[in-house]
C-alpha cells in the first residue's frame, strides 16, 4: 500500500511525512509526534515546557472533592468549539475485578458522528449521597477521538496488555489517578469538568455477570448495544471466553457492533461450524455466528464408535461471534491420529434455549 526507504536518523527523533509528501526529521521537542498532528520540521526557539495539571490527591479530599468547585481542566489543547453533549461519549466496558497483577480499567466509546476531545471530561464515583467522590480529570489524554473511536483508561498499561489481546495501542491511555473501581458495585460517573454536565453514568453489579461465570476475576463487564439504556441491566454482561474475557479498546465481544468483515460471515446467524485446520496456526478452529449473547457452549469430538475421545469447550461463554480454538489432541494428552470423527456442540443460552450440532469432519 505504501512504502518508504528511510535514512539513519539520530537518536529520539522520528522521520515525518509532510503535507506535500515529503519527508523531514521532526522538530518537535520531544522528538516525534505520535497520535497527533505531524511538526512542521522547522526547528523553533525552545520554550518553557508547560507544566502538567495534577488531578485530584485522593489522600487530600477536602481540597477538591466539594462537588461544587470541579477541578479546572488543562485547555491548552482543548479545541473551544468543541462541547461534548451526553451520550456522546458512552462508558461502554468496565473491569472492577483484574486477574492478580493486572490493572482495572474503564473503557469509553464514542458513539457521535464527530470527532470529540476527552481532555475536558472528567471520571468519578458516585458516592451513596448522591454527590462525587474524588474527580479525575482527563486532561492528559489530548487527542481527538474520532467517531466509532473507543479509549481505554488504566491505571497501568502492562496490567491490560499482558492479559488480553489488543488490537491498537492507540486506544490505550495510562491515567496514573483514576477511580478504585469496587468488586461487587459502584456507579461511574463521566461528567464535563468545567459544568458538571453528565455524559454518562452506570451503576453497574457484579450480579450482571452471565451466570456461567463462577470466578469473575480478570472477567470485563461488556455493553451490549451502544444505544440501549447505559442503567438497563439487560444491556451488560461477562465478555465472552473465546477473546480472553475482556475486549480492551475494540468492539465488544457481545456487542452487534461487528468487526472488520469476515467472508465466511453468513447473512443470519447459523451457529456453530466444523473444526477447520488452520495451517499457519498450526490449530483447528471452529468460528460460530449466535443471534443473541449469552450463549454457552460445549464442544466434543467422539470417534466411529461414539467413544468422546477430545474436549474442545465446556461450559464456555461465546460473544454473537467469534472462534474456538483446538490443538488435535485428545483426552489422553496424545495426538489425536488420522480419521474420520464427529464433531459435536451443543449451545444454550440462559433463557433455556438450547442447540445442538453434529457433523462429521477428518482429522488430519
Amino acid at each position: 500500500i505504501d512504502q518508504y526507504e528511510y535514512p539513519k536518523a539520530p537518536p529520539a527523533k522520528s522521520w515525518e511525512r509532510s503535507a506535500s509528501g515529503d519527508w523531514h526529521l521532526s522538530s518537535d521537542p520531544r522528538g516525534g509526534t505520535p497520535g497527533s498532528v505531524n511538526s512542521s520540521g522547522k526547528e523553533e526557539e525552545p520554550t518553557e515546557p508547560e507544566k502538567p495539571v495534577e488531578p485530584d490527591d485522593p489522600d487530600k479530599p477536602d481540597h477538591s472533592e466539594d462537588p461544587d468547585d470541579p477541578d479546572k481542566p488543562d485547555d491548552s489543547e482543548d479545541d473551544p468549539s468543541v462541547i461534548v453533549e451526553p451520550s456522546e461519549f458512552i462508558i461502554n466496558e468496565l473491569l472492577p475485578n483484574p486477574f492478580a497483577g493486572g490493572s482495572e480499567y474503564i473503557e469509553l466509546y464514542n458513539r457521535s458522528d464527530r470527532s470529540l476531545p476527552l481532555s475536558g471530561l472528567s471520571v468519578a464515583v458516585r458516592k451513596a449521597d448522591g454527590t462525587l467522590n474524588t474527580r479525575y480529570p482527563l486532561s492528559s489524554v489530548t487527542s481527538m477521538i474520532e467517531p466509532d473511536g473507543y479509549v481505554l483508561l488504566t491505571k497501568n498499561k502492562s496490567g491490560v496488555t499482558d492479559f488480553y489481546t489488543i488490537l491498537s495501542s492507540l486506544s490505550l491511555f495510562e491515567i496514573p489517578k483514576l477511580p478504585i473501581l469496587a468488586n461487587t458495585s459502584s456507579t461511574l460517573v463521566l461528567f464535563r469538568t468545567k459544568d458538571g454536565t453528565v455524559i454518562d453514568e452506570v451503576s453497574y453489579t457484579s450480579k450482571w455477570h452471565a451466570s456461567s461465570i463462577k470466578d469473575q476475576k480478570g472477567v470485563s463487564l461488556e455493553r451490549i448495544d451502544p444505544d440501549a439504556e447505559t442503567q438497563s441491566p439487560s444491556n451488560w454482561t461477562s465478555a465472552s471466553a473465546t477473546v480472553g474475557y475482556g475486549t480492551p479498546g475494540y468492539p465488544n465481544s457481545q456487542s452487534d457492533i461487528s468487526m472488520p468483515d469476515d467472508p465466511d460471515t453468513p447473512d443470519e446467524p447459523t451457529g456453530i461450524k466444523t473444526p477447520q485446520w488452520d495451517e499457519s496456526a498450526g490449530h483447528y478452529t471452529i468460528s460460530y455466528y449466535l443471534d443473541q449473547p449469552g450463549y454457552n457452549c460445549r464442544a466434543f469430538v467422539f470417534n466411529i464408535a461414539g467413544q468422546r475421545v477430545a474436549q474442545i469447550a465446556n461450559h464456555e461463554l461465546l460473544g454473537l461471534t467469534g472462534k474456538l480454538t483446538w490443538d488435535g489432541y485428545a483426552l489422553s494428552g496424545r495426538q489425536l491420529q488420522t480419521g474420520v470423527y464427529i464433531f459435536y456442540a451443543e449451545l444454550y443460552h440462559t433463557s433455556g434455549t438450547v442447540k445442538r450440532y453434529k457433523q462429521v469432519f477428518l482429522v488430519r
